[in-house]
This record gives structure tokens, C-alpha cells and sequence, in this order.
């Protein structure tokens, strides 16, 4: 089942969102459009297995050719609510072979002629309220009254109680459509914020890795460091040895200049530096 009300179209082609949700559930059986402006049902998708359509308070009238073609598919199509769509004639080439139930009441309608080529299974028909006092009667039986027969059927509202009902309609529809479109802005606000944890995540993951990297660099820095230090020391040692070395070297051919005849100042001055040498 599928209810439509105070849409304010003059098509059902002009609402692409209804088309859609009844090309998504073809199967369905009944059909409320009420109170929605229409002037047509072009648009309407081929709903094969409908038997109950309510299209009472649109704008359908003057004639029946404004359900066609779009009815022409809806073969099991039994019953029909056509109240207050200012008909003024039922005469129409088109058939509903099926159609068992017909309520045609609060229109402009003077006769009922063609109402049986319309409609050759009729078995119900709701009239009241045309501009003519109209009684639709079975061929097969004159005195069953169809106006008799539907007196407990629930009475079309009258004109303010069907205003009122238009005017909610809308303030229905109206706030669906708020509704609709605050949940579409709420489905692309979670989005952009999963995006934001997504890159949040992908962020936090740099940064570890740069913090990782940054731990391996300081520790090869602090290696490299001990590495020279080391050297360093090892050079100073090197050096130091070197010196002394020297040192012992000139002091000997000090001592040997001596024995050779050298004074004794010039062995002082090579102990001196011996001395420097070996407390540098």
C-alpha cells in the first residue's frame, strides 16, 4: 500500500520521488492519492498487480480521459474512488474490464451514460452529490440501488473538514521534506567526519613513525658521538706518546753531546724540555 496526500503536483511526472518509490514497490495493491492537484496520471508506472486506486479531491475531471493511459496496465484494477474531481461525463472509448467498485460522488456529473462501456463488471457505484439526483442500477438487476446498497459507506468530508485535511496534508509534506533534507545534511556531516578520523588516524601514524625515525637518528648521533669521543682520546693518547718519544730522543742526544764535550747549559735547556714533554 502507498498514500500520497497534498502533494501539489498537476502530474505524477511531476514528482520524480514518487515515481521512484512506486517503480521500487510495483507490487502494490493500493493507491491513495488525495488531495494532491492532479490534473493527469501521466507518469504513473505500470502498476500491474493495483486493485484498490483513491484519487478522490484532485482535479481530474471534466471527462475520464485523464486516467489513461495510465490505467490501462492496471488489468486487476477492482475498485475506484473518483469523488470530488469536478467529472461532468462519463463517456469515454477507454474500459476498466474489471473495475467492480466505483465512487463517483460530489462531482458536476447530469448522467451516468457510458458508465456501463467504462466499467462492464460494476457491481457498486457511490453517486450523491452531482448536480443531478443520479441512480446507477444493475442491468441484471433494476432494484438494486448502488446509492442503497453503499448508505453505510463513510461520507466525503465536507468542504472545510476537506480544506483542513489539504492544509495538514501539506504541513506533512512540508516537514517530511525538512526532515529529509536535515537527514541528508546529518548523513554528510558523519561522513566528512569519518573522513576526519580517517585522516586523523593516518596523522597519528605519521607521527609515530617520525618519532620513530627521530629515536633511530638521535641514537646513531649518540653513537657517532661515543665513536669520536673515543678517537679523540685515542689521537690525544697517540700524540702524547709521540711527544714523550721526542723528548727521550733529544735528551739522549743531549747527554751524548755532553759526553762529547757539549756545556752544561745546553743539557739544562734539553732537560727543560724534556720536562714540558712529559707533564703536557
Amino acid at each position: 500500500m502507498a498514500s500520497y496526500y497534498g502533494l501539489g503536483i498537476r502530474t505524477i511526472a511531476d514528482s520524480p520521488t514518487v515515481i521512484k518509490e512506486l517503480e521500487a514497490q510495483d507490487d502494490v495493491g493500493k493507491l491513495t492519492l488525495f488531495g494532491c492537484g492532479l490534473r493527469s496520471l501521466r507518469g504513473l508506472p505500470p502498476l500491474r498487480q493495483l486493485t484498490e486506486l483513491v484519487l478522490a479531491a484532485n482535479e481530474l475531471g471534466p471527462s475520464l480521459d485523464a486516467l489513461f493511459p495510465a490505467l490501462s496496465t492496471c488489468t486487476l484494477l477492482t475498485t475506484l474512488d473518483l469523488s470530488q474531481n469536478a467529472l461532468e461525463s462519463l463517456m469515454t472509448k477507454n474500459r476498466l474490464p474489471a473495475l467492480e467498485v466505483l465512487d463517483v460522488s460530489s462531482n458536476k456529473l447530469r448522467s451516468l451514460d457510458g458508465l456501463a462501456t467504462f466499467a462492464p463488471s460494476l457491481k457498486k457505484c457511490k453517486t450523491q452529490d452531482n448536480l443531478e439526483d443520479l441512480e446507477w442500477q444493475q442491468e441484471d438487476d433494476v432494484d438494486a440501488l448502488v446509492e442503497r446498497a453503499l448508505r453505510t459507506s463513510v461520507e466525503v468530508p465536507r468542504p472545510a473538514d476537506r480544506r483542513k485535511m489539504a492544509a495538514m496534508a501539506s504541513a506533512t509534506t512540508v516537514q517530511f521534506e525538512e526532515a529529509r533534507r536535515q537527514r541528508l545534511r546529518a548523513d554528510a556531516v558523519e561522513k566528512e567526519n569519518a573522513m576526519l578520523d580517517e585522516a586523523l588516524v593516518a596523522a597519528h601514524a605519521r607521527v609515530e613513525e617520525l618519532e620513530e625515525r627521530l629515536r633511530s637518528c638521535q641514537q646513531q648521533v649518540a653513537s657517532a658521538e661515543r665513536k669520536a669521543s673515543r678517537s679523540l682520546k685515542r689521537a690525544e693518547a697517540e700524540a702524547q706518546d709521540l711527544l714523550r718519544s721526542a723528548a727521550a730522543r733529544r735528551v739522549v742526544g743531549a747527554l751524548r753531546r755532553y759526553e762529547d764535550g757539549a756545556s752544561l747549559k745546553s743539557v739544562r735547556d734539553i732537560f727543560v724540555y724534556w720536562r714540558r714533554g712529559t707533564h703536557a
